[in-house]
């Protein structure tokens, strides 16, 4: 998606994944996908293909190395934020300096 679409539309269909995770199954992909002008059978062929396997487990395991157990997490200066209220990312970030 990236790579063909740039990054806006992969944000774009990172996010509506991630609203639609419930219903998550191919059909909802290449869905998604078409909204993003990426023909339907393109996502899966490149799902299918792994060609991001190694580097998309290498980004896991880095949030997984760093602490994070949901998505989204909110980092401040390599320090994982807990309950990303405003007063609290403040105070992060006020601390980082």
């Amino acid at each position: 998606m990236q790579d063909e679409r740039g990054d806006n539309a992969f944000w774009t269909f990172e996010t509506r994944a991630f609203e639609r995770q419930s219903a998550y199954d191919w059909e909802a992909l290449e869905s998604l996908a078409t909204e993003q002008d990426v023909q339907r059978d393109r996502v899966r062929s490149l799902a299918t293909a792994k060609q991001y396997k190694r580097v998309t487990e290498a980004d896991r395991q880095n949030g997984v190395d760093r602490g994070v157990t949901a998505k989204p997490t909110m980092f401040v200066n390599g320090e994982i934020v807990e309950q990303w209220t405003y007063d609290n990312l403040a105070r992060a970030i006020d601390d980082a300096r």
